[in-house]
């Protein structure tokens, strides 16, 4: 599939009379499905190009201790690829043009393109826990309360939630980052993430690892058991507690698709009824063998598949995909041999660019 349209640099005119035949073309149906124009075919060549519109790269990224792996479907995958940080990374996030990876001690890895990368300064040597993107900047939390902020992914400044507290892994939604106090019952949330902005409230369970995700107008939080506990939107309203809503979370909570899952031992993976965060369902994902000490770190969906990533019975990397996301149905893609289990998974919606429709 030809991913993108080199257009160089265009007269105005010319970009003029452009846009006008790809709108005759849109209005009589013409544009194309993905045109693969490999054969050289001047009409398909033409029709491709004026079909071009900008579209975002949408990319799935896993990490494995220091090196990066991404896809754009799913199911093909490029890497490992060398990051350069000098620690184990456990979260990527993306924003304005960047894509940012953090970890142990502190270590920060940068690229605009996943091949690339450059190792950054946090400015911190404690752990970092996460790291994501909203309100037009990256927040990273980790231990001992550390709270970084960027808008570009390469100069960062350190702030504070409050409290020498330690931070799981952030998430922004409903215009707040939020992260869960590791071992203890509360949640830190701020709109920007800056010193003196961040709330707090408080869950029924005081679990280490507790991490949490927002979908759907709302916040869940998962625990390293059985606990699940959802939170309105603006995070101050305890909405449902259960400390038997699923098998396990193993610490690790995610929102794909339009429903939350939360990943357990044995490769076992529980998800919401649509709009239903106190109904759990679930079983083994199917992909992996069910043995103890599989686990799954990471779910995400776009385009039509769900893909989850973890670690086998081996503790090698596994990557499973499906068109439904329920237990049972994922089956295993093959991706370069790693020694090493796969950390992290998230999806990304990258930079811009033309494709064809």
């Amino acid at each position: 599939m030809q991913r993108a349209f080199n257009t160089g640099v265009w007269h105005k005119p010319i970009r003029r009379r452009l846009s006008i035949a790809m709108l005759a073309l849109w209005s009589a149906g013409c544009f194309l499905d993905d045109a693969d124009c490999s054969s050289g075919d001047a009409t398909c060549s033409i029709q491709a190009a004026l079909a071009a519109s900008l579209v975002p790269d949408i990319v799935f990224v896993a990490l494995s201790g220091t090196n990066a792996f991404f896809s754009y479907n799913g199911r093909s995958w490029n890497g490992p690829i060398a990051t350069g940080s000098p620690a184990g990374l456990a979260d990527t996030a993306y924003g304005n043009g960047r894509y940012v990876a953090v970890g142990l001690s502190g270590s920060l890895v940068h690229s605009t393109d996943l091949v690339n990368w450059t190792v950054g300064a946090s400015g911190t040597s404690n752990n970092l826990n996460g790291v994501t993107f909203g309100g037009g900047h990256f927040v990273a939390t980790g231990a001992s309360g550390t709270v970084l902020i960027s808008f570009d992914g390469i100069n960062w400044s350190l702030q504070s939630p409050g409290a020498a507290v330690g931070l799981t892994r952030p998430f922004y939604g409903g215009g707040l980052f939020a992260a869960a106090q590791a071992g203890a019952s509360t949640n830190y949330f701020s709109p920007g993430g800056l010193t003196g902005t961040w709330g707090v409230s408080t869950r029924t369970v005081s679990v280490f690892g507790y991490t949490t995700a927002y979908g759907n107008n709302r916040w869940i939080f998962g625990s390293t058991g059985s606990d699940v506990e959802v939170f309105s939107s603006d995070l101050k309203t305890a909405i449902f507690a259960s400390a038997s809503a699923v098998g396990s979370c193993n610490g690790q909570i995610y929102f794909a698709g339009d429903r939350f899952f939360c990943t357990g031992d044995n490769g076992d993976i529980y998800y919401t009824v649509t709009g239903m965060e106190s109904s759990w369902s679930g079983g083994a994902l199917g992909c992996m063998t069910g043995g103890a000490g599989e686990l799954i770190r990471g779910v995400a969906y776009s385009n039509g598949l769900y893909v989850a990533a973890g670690d086998d019975i081996a503790n090698n990397g596994a990557i499973c995909t499906s068109a439904s996301g329920v237990a049972g149905s994922f089956t295993r893609v093959t991706v370069n041999a790693t020694a090493l289990p796969l950390s992290a998974l998230e999806v990304h919606s990258g930079p811009l660019r033309l494709g064809f429709r």
